[in-house]
C-alpha cells in the first residue's frame, strides 16, 4: 500500500473515476435475496509514472439489503441496522521494460479462453457470492511476471497467502451436507434423526510453501494462440474432510446434531488452451484441465461410536469404521469446447462443458450445453440471454438493458433454476430469481 501510495502522489499522468451500483433481486417464494451488492460504491485511481510504471486502486464498498444482529444490542450498532462490507479488486504496482513485466499487489491474473467460465483459470478465488455467476473470482495479493519475445511469452504467478472463495449467503450449498457423510444405515443407526448441522474449517498453513504457484507458456499466432500452463495450490472451495463429530445423544439416543469438518484440499493442474479464427467468421476455442486433487474422506470416530452403543442408540460398533470419500484423489480432465460468430446485431455463444465446477472426482463429472446470446437492438437497448443444461437440470436467464445519455445503464431480468434431485445445476435452484439493477460511472 506504501509503494502504491507512493506512486500515486509522484504520478505524471493521474486518473480517478467512481461507480455506483444497486442491485435488487426477488426469489419467486416473495423474498429479497442478499448476495451482498444490493448498494455498491466503487472508487478508482490509476497513475502512470512515465512510460514503465503504473499503479492502480479499486475497491468496492457494499452495503447489504437486511439488519443482521443476534440480540436487542446490536440494533445500536451502525453495523447492525446497517450492514456494509468492503472489497479491494486492485491495489498494484506495475513496471514494464522492453521484454519483461511486473506486477505486485492485490489483483486479477486470468487465464484461459472461454466464456462465462474457464477451466485453467485458478490463480484466484471463486467469487461466487452471486451463485448464478461462475465467471466472477476475488482478487488476490500476488507477483505477476511476464516475459515476451516475439510471439513467445512466458508467465510466472506466486500468491503467498491462501485467500478462500466467497459462498453464496443462502439458497445454495456447495459441500457434502450431514446426510452424504453420515449414512445411517452404515452405523447400524436408521432411525436417528439429524437436527443441526455445524461445520468447522481448517485453512491451510502460512508456511510460504503453501501458497499458489502458476506457469504458463504462451504462442500467439497470426490466426490462433496456443497456451500451456501449471498451476500448485489449494481449492479455494472447501470440502468434507475428517472426522465427523456426534453431539446431543447424551440427551436424546434418536436425535443427534453432527458436526461436519471442512478443508479446502491441496490441487494441482495442468492446462492447455487453443484459440483462433476458423472460417465464415467464426471462431473457436478449447480448454483442458488435468487435475490432480487430494484425497479427503469424512470419517467417525471410535470413541463416539462407543458412546451411541452405551446409550443404545446403536446395537453394535460397525467393523470396519464408517468412511465417506469425499474426493477419491483419482486425476481426471475436465474440457470446454466452444464457437462464436456475429450476425449482424446479434452474437451468438456456443459451449461443451465437461465437468462443472463443483464437480470434483471422476465419477462426479458430466456434461453440459452452454448457450449465450446478445442482440444489440438499438444503440442504447440491448437483450441479453443465456442456457445451460445436463438434461437432468437446466439454467436459463434474460437481461433487458437501457442505456441513458452514455452514463447510466438500467437493467430488467431474471434467473430460473430446476431439475431433478442431484444435478449439479439443480442444487442452485435455491437462487432463481428476477432483478433490477442500475450502474452509473463519473
Amino acid at each position: 500500500m506504501l509503494l502504491l501510495l507512493s506512486g500515486l502522489v509522484s504520478a505524471e499522468e493521474l486518473e480517478a473515476g467512481a461507480s455506483l451500483t444497486t442491485n435488487l433481486r426477488l426469489s419467486p417464494s416473495g423474498y429479497w435475496l442478499d448476495f451482498r451488492d444490493t448498494a455498491m460504491f466503487s472508487p478508482w485511481t490509476s497513475a502512470r509514472i512515465g512510460h514503465r510504471v503504473r499503479a492502480r486502486g479499486n475497491l468496492d464498498v457494499r452495503l447489504h439489503n437486511t439488519s443482521s444482529f443476534d440480540d436487542i444490542d446490536g440494533a445500536s450498532t451502525v453495523t447492525g441496522t446497517q450492514p456494509w462490507s468492503l472489497r479491494v479488486r486492485d491495489a498494484w504496482l506495475a513496471t514494464r521494460g522492453e521484454h519483461v513485466s511486473l506486477k505486485v499487489g492485490v489483483q486479477r491474473m486470468a487465464w484461459g479462453v472461454g466464456t462465462g467460465i474457464s477451466l485453467v483459470d485458478n490463480l484466484n478465488p471463486w467469487d461466487l457470492e452471486d451463485p448464478t455467476r461462475f465467471d466472477r473470482r476475488l482478487s488476490t495479493p500476488g507477483v505477476h511476471a511476464v516475459g515476451s519475445f516475439g510471439d513467445l511469452s512466458v508467465e510466472g504467478a506466486w500468491m503467498p497467502f491462501f485467500v478462500a472463495g466467497a459462498l453464496p449467503t443462502s439458497g445454495v450449498s456447495l459441500t457434502a451436507g450431514s446426510e452424504d457423510v453420515f449414512d445411517a444405515q452404515a452405523t447400524g443407526a436408521a432411525g436417528i434423526e439429524i437436527r443441526e448441522l455445524q461445520t468447522r474449517v481448517s485453512l491451510p498453513d502460512r508456511a510460504i510453501w503453501s501458497g499458489g504457484f502458476g506457469g504458463r507458456l504462451r504462442w500467439s499466432g497470426a490466426r490462433a494462440d496456443l497456451a500451456l500452463s501449471l498451476y500448485r495450490g489449494h481449492d479455494t472451495l472447501p470440502q468434507v474432510d475428517g472426522d465427523v463429530l456426534l453431539t446431543g445423544f447424551q440427551t436424546d439416543a434418536d436425535r443427534v446434531d453432527v458436526g461436519v469438518p471442512l478443508v479446502y484440499p491441496a490441487q494441482g493442474v495442468g492446462g492447455l488452451e487453443v484459440k483462433g479464427e476458423l472460417f465464415s467468421g467464426i471462431s473457436g476455442w478449447v480448454e483442458i484441465a488435468a487435475v490432480r486433487p487430494a484425497e479427503t474422506a469424512a470419517t467417525t470416530s471410535l470413541a463416539q461410536l462407543e458412546s451411541l452403543e452405551k446409550l443404545g442408540t446403536i446395537q453394535e460398533i460397525p467393523d470396519p469404521l464408517p468412511r465417506t470419500v469425499t474426493q477419491d484423489g483419482t486425476p481426471y480432465l475436465k474440457w470446454l469446447v466452444g464457437l462464436d460468430r456475429f450476425f449482424g446485431p446479434v452474437y451468438l455463444n456456443v459451449q461443451w462443458l465437461h465437468g462443472f465446477p463443483t464437480e470434483r472426482q471422476a465419477s462426479d463429472l458430466r456434461d453440459y450445453a452452454l448457450l449465450t446470446s446478445r442482440w444489440g437492438i438499438t444503440p442504447t437497448l440491448r437483450l441479453d440471454a443465456a442456457a445451460a443444461s445436463d438434461v437432468a437440470g437446466w439454467l436459463g436467464s434474460v437481461g433487458l438493458t437501457w442505456l441513458y445519455a452514455d452514463t447510466v445503464e438500467f437493467s430488467a431480468g431474471g434467473v430460473y433454476i430446476g431439475g431433478q434431485d442431484g444435478s449439479a445445476l439443480a442444487g442452485f435452484s435455491g437462487v432463481s430469481h428476477g432483478r433490477m439493477s442500475a450502474k452509473m460511472s463519473f
